[in-house]
């Protein structure tokens, strides 16, 4: 969740906070204590936040702009905070604050660096005072500004994105009254499920939570630094708490942690992503089998270091090291973190070596046995990127059956007949009965010309049977897989339309019983996968505003 922090250095940000409300041990750097303006508590607070970052979302990368007439980028993307630390005490107050184009650029710096796979956040540091037109009261105060009317009309933040507004001032200031409009309309146009009922008739109440972000402002008459210390430690837990949780497989389980957090899920699908902890492996696969597979978004498996005794001891069973050690010699055994043993290694080392994936349930220990909540599924894979390998989890879309080509991921479990570890399916499961063998690399259609080069392939395949069978479910399971991934279902339309009736002109269906056969296996194969796709369609109509 990469961070973009926007503050406000105009000169309305020295105003002064009353002296009685120092702390008596807040100090800031190169002045006095008796003096204590808006601009010294935004240093403050974003000290708190980067200090947060920099302890438990090291991989997090955050950009820090100033803005007042005009916006400045003072560092880029960066996970260098003692740097963005630093740059803090070097920043001055000029002019008068355009918030407008300091939303432009964010917008702009989010597009640039744009990365399907992570949500981003824009904090505005701001003691409230706005300046748009769109205000009249400042209008009136200030006259015409360089911008115009129509500017947050076409303020266009990505769809993932959240917004937070933090307001070092008191709500009956009256510059915080009078931008208060402003705040609420940005953040209402940023939200994306507005027929939830917490938008009480499309108007944002401040100190709430909304999916498109939060104005914050300190429910009191008066500031102090500890107040502002507050408000940024629930900011930082409420929206950049990384996970915390561990992998499961039998007697096995390992602490971990996961870089990008897990994404905000509707709340329609019974599913409370801050009470997840759990990541239980229900079975293991070929890795061809999930070849190309739609996902919900990536993770990163950052292992942790084991803590607890009694799981040091499992791994010393496990290991098959001498039982009879003290508790005192398996700690300097496991003191050091390098040296301890990870589940999450060896399943990193196991399925680079085996070509296997293990599809995962992403679950609530409290609530691991509660019908009512919806199924949420991953998979965890050694991928390599960059030269580099690493465990990543996949989560796939809510829902028992996230895959078409597969059955439903409620089958699967781990076998405790022996000691092996396999995946159980239902045997009278058509989809698995019928399900096309071969796999093969997905090639991207680049160019219009390629989707054509491939149904006239299917074409040539098909008039050439019963010989060319298995390069014809090869082909079609290609194509399937990389319409699912690419979400062009019409293409699996044209298939099932060229199976019905193209196939019977063709002289080697009439005259060849085999033929028939083969074809109505494959036509029942597409067509068990479209009636799959518009269920799964149905089921995620509610977050479709949240995966754009």
């Amino acid at each position: 969740m990469p961070i973009i922090v926007l503050l406000d250095n105009s000169f309305s940000m020295n105003q002064d906070v009353s002296s009685s409300s120092i702390k008596s041990n807040f100090t800031v750097s190169n002045i006095e204590t008796n003096y204590l303006s808006r601009f010294h508590l935004a240093q403050h607070g974003l000290r708190i936040l980067f200090q947060f970052l920099k302890n438990n979302r090291k991989f997090e990368s955050t950009a820090l702009l100033t803005y007042s007439r005009t916006c400045e980028i003072i560092s880029e993307f960066t996970r260098d905070y003692d740097f963005l630390t630093n740059c803090l005490s070097n920043i001055k107050t000029i002019d008068r604050s355009n918030l407008m184009q300091a939303l432009f650029k964010a917008s702009k710096m989010i597009k640039d660096n744009y990365n399907f796979d992570l949500f981003y956040h824009i904090i505005v540091v701001t003691d409230g005072l706005a300046l748009l037109q769109t205000n009249q009261s400042n209008k009136n105060i200030f006259g015409q500004f360089d911008f115009e009317e129509n500017d947050l009309e076409q303020l266009k933040l990505p769809s993932k994105c959240r917004i937070h507004f933090v307001c070092l001032n008191t709500l009956n200031n009256i510059r915080v009254q009078n931008s208060l409009q402003t705040f609420q309309e940005i953040l209402l146009k940023n939200c994306q499920n507005k027929s939830n009922d917490d938008y009480d008739d499309e108007q944002i109440q401040v100190n709430q939570n909304y999916d498109g972000g939060q104005i914050w402002i300190p429910d009191t008459k008066t500031l102090s630094p500890i107040l502002i210390e507050d408000l940024f430690h629930k900011l930082c837990s409420e929206n950049f708490k990384s996970f915390s949780g561990k992998i499961t497989c039998g007697d096995l389980s390992g602490l971990i942690s996961l870089y990008p957090d897990l994404p905000s899920i509707n709340d329609k699908t019974n599913i409370n992503r801050q009470q997840i902890d759990i990541i239980r492996i229900c079975g293991f696969l070929n890795a061809d089998e999930m070849f190309d597979s739609p996902f919900y978004s990536r993770h990163y498996v950052i292992p942790v270091a084991e803590k607890n005794i009694d799981e040091m001891k499992k791994w010393i069973r496990f290991l098959n090291f001498k039982s009879d050690q003290s508790d005192d010699d398996i700690l300097q055994m496991f003191g050091d973190e390098g040296r301890q043993p990870s589940f999450a290694v060896l399943l990193h080392g196991s399925f680079k070596i085996a070509n296997m994936i293990a599809v995962c349930e992403i679950c609530s220990q409290a609530n691991n046995n509660n019908n009512n909540q919806q199924q949420w599924y991953g998979i965890l894979q050694s991928v390599t990127d960059k030269k580099k390998s690493n465990l990543m989890l996949f989560t796939l879309y809510p829902g028992s059956n996230p895959i078409p080509w597969l059955s439903n991921f409620r089958n699967f479990s781990l076998s405790s007949s022996d000691g092996n570890t396999t995946n159980s399916t239902n045997s009278n499961n058509n989809n698995s009965k019928n399900n096309l063998k071969k796999n093969s690399n997905l090639n991207p259609w680049l160019q219009p010309q390629s989707v054509f080069n491939d149904i006239q392939k299917v074409l040539r395949f098909l008039k050439k049977l019963p010989d060319r069978y298995e390069q014809l479910v090869t082909e079609i399971n290609r194509i399937q897989r990389a319409s699912i991934a690419l979400k062009f279902f019409q293409l699996i339309d044209s298939l099932i339309q060229i199976f019905e009736f193209e196939a019977p002109l063709l002289p080697n269906y009439q005259q060849q019983p085999q033929v028939r056969e083969q074809v109505e296996q494959i036509l029942q194969f597409i067509r068990q996968t479209k009636q799959q796709i518009v269920v799964q369609q149905q089921q995620q109509q509610p977050t479709t505003t949240i995966t754009n």
